[in-house]
């Protein structure tokens, strides 16, 4: 990835710490990626309704626009 960087967060799921979702929230509205585990491994994410960040998850996973991805939201209502 040009121009990219790598950073590695370990944010406690009982007690997050807000200063690093704030980070977290960056990266995502900026167009970047996360990635966070699953039960079977990782997942690569990014913000739903960044159209700059999803295109570039096309580009990463040499994924044809005509096969969607799946999304991830807490509930219905989102």
């Amino acid at each position: 990835m040009s121009g990219g960087k790598i950073m590695i967060l370990r944010i406690n799921s009982d007690n997050p710490q807000v200063r690093l979702l704030r980070q977290v929230m960056e990266v995502l509205t900026g167009g970047g990626f996360i990635g966070y585990p699953t039960d079977t491994g990782y997942a690569l994410g990014c913000d739903l309704y960044n159209l700059k960040g999803i295109s570039k998850l096309y580009q990463i996973k040499r994924r044809p626009l005509s096969k969607p991805f799946s999304f991830i939201c807490a509930n219905l209502k989102n």
